[in-house]
């Protein structure tokens, strides 16, 4: 259930109540006007990553039988998905309050302008970096699941190949290369997300 719940609020997060602001072209004016959803995505995400380490946490007893290091290695990467994820929230606070501001200003916007800028590209650095580290504990999931054969393998595979895809798309933008399907790349790792809570809720662990 907490699975299906991350997914649920990751949609929610990144395609209705944040994203199509802070990246929108008026991203200043977007933040301001839409200044209610904005805050509600930082509870939301805050929220998600409590809920990732709970999941952790409660899958400790069943994956240390399957590999003890990776386990913890597996809540480490958890915790600190938890630290990115305030860096993001930060970073999307900072650029909604200088949209109100924007928005608020008299004249002489062209400074809260350029900090716009200068806070649309940190969030957007911050957005991306989540992004690229998220792929890490995820992959472990995986991998634990398929090692384990706690879920049928097919379905594990399939988020380990969805993890290094959605990984492999994040590098490409951090370091500038072409990679044939792009974004696109992330969709895999979406239905994986939505996927794996819907088999667990039916069946369970094997």
């Amino acid at each position: 259930m907490l699975l299906l719940m991350i997914f649920i609020s990751g949609v929610a997060i990144y395609q209705f109540l944040r994203g199509p602001y802070v990246f929108a072209d008026d991203y200043l004016i977007a933040s301001a006007s839409h200044a209610r959803e904005i805050t509600t995505s930082i509870l939301l995400a805050f929220g998600n990553g409590l809920a990732d380490i709970l999941v952790a946490v409660l899958l400790l007893p069943i994956f240390r039988k399957v590999e003890e290091r990776l386990t913890w290695l597996y809540l480490i990467l958890c915790i600190v998905n938890l630290v990115v994820i305030g860096l993001e929230n930060h970073a999307a606070y900072e650029l909604m309050s200088i949209g109100i501001n924007y928005v608020g200003a008299d004249g002489n916007q062209g400074q809260l302008v350029q900090s716009g800028e200068i806070a649309y590209a940190r969030h957007e650095w911050m957005h991306y970096s989540y992004l690229l580290f998220s792929c890490f504990p995820v992959l472990l999931l995986y991998y634990l699941l398929y090692k384990g054969n706690l879920v049928p393998r097919l379905l594990a595979g399939a988020g380990i190949i969805a993890s290094l895809l959605m990984l492999i798309s994040m590098l490409s933008y951090f370091f500038d290369f072409q990679v044939y399907g792009g974004e696109f790349l992330l969709l895999p790792m979406g239905l994986a997300q939505l996927l794996l809570p819907l088999w667990i809720l039916v069946t369970g662990f094997k």
